[in-house]
C-alpha cells in the first residue's frame, strides 16, 4: 500500500479507496433507458502518455488530444462523458497516433502498455452457432479486433501487434507478424457477456507480454518485434478494427489510457476498485432509474466493517464512486476546507496502526501544464508516529488534489518508494539513479531522465530524516 489518493473540487469532499481488491461485477446497468452522458471523471492521478475518453462533444471546446478519425465515429453517453462506438459492420478506422504534431510520445512503440474499458455487444460462448451471429447471446462470430499497433501511412501493412476475440468470443489472443510469419504472443481466456463494461489492460515489450482483465493478470506471453528505429512517427494505435475498417470488435470502447511502463498489481487493483462501480451505473437515467441503479451497487457493498456505522467519513458527492471500506484499508479523508486550511483524517488499518506517512500535493491532472500537475506533486508533510488527524494551511482555495505514501524504501537509499516516484522521479530500485556516486537522498539531481526535481526554478524540498 504506497499512494493513496483524494481531491477537493469547489468545496466537494471526496475519498481514497483502500488497496483491497475488487470483484468483477456482471450486472448490467448501462442499458436501463436512453439516458444523458455522465459527468466525465478527471484523470486519474497516475504518469501515463495520453488518455482519450471520447469525451469531445462533452465540452464546448475541443479536447487538446484527438484520435485520427475520432470526427467521423459514433459516441453515445457513457458512465464517464462519451463512449467510442465500434459499429458490428466495416466501418472508417480510428486511432491514435504514436506522436503527436509536437513529436510528443502518445503510445509506446516497444515497451508499453493499453489499457481501457469495453463493452461487447456479444458474449463468450463455448460453441459457436453460425445462425445467432452478432446476437448479444452469441460471440462475434468473426475474429473481432480491440487493438492493432500498425504503420499508419506506409507503402506497405507494418502490424507490429493485434490483440483480438476469436469467433466464439471466449479467447484474446496477441498476434503479429514475424519474418513474415504469423507469431502469436499470447492467448488467455475471456468470458464476458454482452452489455457488461470490463477493464483490460495490454502489456507489451521486446522480451515479454502480459493481460489483464479486471486488475488482475490473466496471461504471459512472448514479446514482440522491436520496432524500425525513426519510424516511430508512422505508427498509430487503431481502436476497435483493423487498419482497414474490417475485423470490428463489435462494442464500445472508454477511457483508454497509454503508458510506456507497465502498472503493476497495486496501481491496477487500485484502479479498477476505483472506477468499477462507476462504470456498472452507465450514463445517467432518470431519477427513478438513477435510485433504482445505486440501490443496486450500494447492495453489492454489503454490510458496513465493524465500527463502521452510517456517517463514518466524508461523502463523494453524486459523481463520486460508492466505495467500500473496511478495518484492512488504508485511505486518506478530507473532512473539511476553511479557506486554503485542509483537514485530514488518515485511517489506517487495524494491523498497521501507529505508522509514519507522507502527504503530497499537486494543483492540476493534466501532464502539458506546468510546474505541479499529474507527474509532478510537492511534498507537503511526513506524520509522527500515530498523528492520524492533519491541518494543513496554504493549500490552493479551489482546487487539490492528494496523495498518502508510506515509508516503504524499496532501495533503503533513505527516500521512501512514494516520494522518489511523485517527486525525484527516481529509481525506486537503485540509491544512486544516475550513477554519479552520489546518494539520490543527497543528489540535487537524481534523476537523469526527468531532470532536476525544481519548479519554477526552485529546488523543491527533500523528506525530513
Amino acid at each position: 500500500m504506497k499512494l493513496l489518493t483524494c481531491c477537493w473540487r469547489s468545496r466537494s469532499v471526496m475519498k481514497a479507496a483502500g488497496l483491497s481488491a475488487v470483484l468483477l461485477l456482471n450486472h448490467n446497468l448501462a442499458g436501463i433507458a436512453t439516458a444523458a452522458p455522465r459527468t466525465p471523471f478527471p484523470p486519474w492521478p497516475e504518469k501515463s502518455l495520453s488518455i482519450f475518453g471520447w469525451d469531445e462533444g462533452y465540452f464546448y471546446t475541443p479536447m487538446r488530444l484527438r484520435a485520427i478519425n475520432a470526427d467521423q465515429a459514433v459516441m453515445i453517453p457513457s458512465w464517464s462523458g462519451y463512449s467510442l462506438v465500434r459499429q458490428p459492420t466495416d466501418q472508417t478506422p480510428v486511432a491514435i497516433p504514436a506522436l503527436d504534431v509536437d513529436g510528443r510520445s502518445l503510445i509506446a512503440s516497444d515497451t508499453g502498455a493499453v489499457r481501457w474499458w469495453f463493452n461487447a455487444n456479444w458474449s463468450s460462448v463455448a460453441k459457436l452457432n453460425a445462425k445467432e451471429v452478432g446476437s448479444p447471446d452469441m460471440g462475434p462470430g468473426r475474429p473481432a479486433r480491440l487493438l492493432e499497433l500498425a504503420n499508419l501511412g506506409g507503402q506497405f501493412a507494418d502490424i507490429r501487434w493485434t490483440l483480438y476475440a476469436n469467433a466464439e468470443g471466449n479467447q484474446l489472443r496477441l498476434t503479429g507478424i514475424e519474418y513474415g510469419q504469423v507469431k502469436q504472443m499470447l492467448t488467455a481466456p475471456l468470458n464476458i457477456v454482452a452489455g457488461q463494461w470490463v477493464m483490460l489492460t495490454l502489456c507489451y515489450s521486446p522480451a515479454q507480454s502480459q493481460l489483464w482483465l479486471g486488475g488482475q493478470k490473466i496471461a504471459e506471453g512472448s514479446g514482440i518485434k522491436p520496432g524500425i528505429v525513426g519510424w516511430e512517427d508512422r505508427l498509430g494505435l487503431v481502436i476497435g478494427s483493423s487498419i482497414t475498417g474490417g475485423d470490428s470488435a463489435n462494442g464500445q470502447f472508454e477511457e483508454l489510457v497509454s503508458f510506456d511502463y507497465w502498472p503493476d498489481a497495486e496501481q491496477q487493483q487500485f484502479y479498477y476498485r476505483s472506477y468499477s462501480k462507476r462504470a456498472l451505473l452507465g450514463p445517467v437515467g432518470s431519477p427513478e432509474e438513477e435510485l433504482f441503479k445505486m440501490d443496486l451497487v450500494h447492495a453489492l457493498d454489503g454490510p458496513p466493517a465493524p465500527g463502521e456505522g452510517e456517517g463514518t467519513g466524508g461523502g463523494g458527492g453524486t459523481n463520486s464512486p460508492a466505495y467500500n471500506y473496511t478495518t484492512n484499508d488504508l485511505w486518506l479523508e478530507i473532512t473539511g476546507k476553511t479557506n486554503s486550511t485542509g483537514y485530514f483524517v488518515i485511517h489506517e488499518p487495524t494491523t498497521a496502526t501507529g505508522g509514519l506517512y507522507d502527504l503530497f500535493s499537486t494543483t492540476n491532472l493534466s501532464p502539458s501544464v506546468s510546474g505541479l500537475n499529474l507527474t509532478n506533486w510537492l511534498w507537503v508533510t511526513r506524520t509522527t508516529s500515530g498523528l492520524t488527524n492533519l491541518t494543513i494551511t496554504g493549500l490552493s482555495a479551489d482546487e487539490g488534489y492528494f496523495q498518502l505514501g508510506t515509508m516503504l524504501d524499496s532501495d533503503g537509499d533513505g527516500l521512501p518508494d512514494a516520494y522518489e516516484k511523485l517527486v525525484t522521479h527516481s529509481s525506486l530500485l537503485s540509491a544512486d539513479t544516475d550513477g554519479d556516486g552520489l546518494a539520490d537522498i543527497g543528489d540535487p539531481n537524481p534523476s537523469i531522465v526527468n531532470g532536476p526535481a525544481t519548479f519554477a526554478g526552485k529546488t523543491l524540498p527533500y523528506c525530513p530524516q
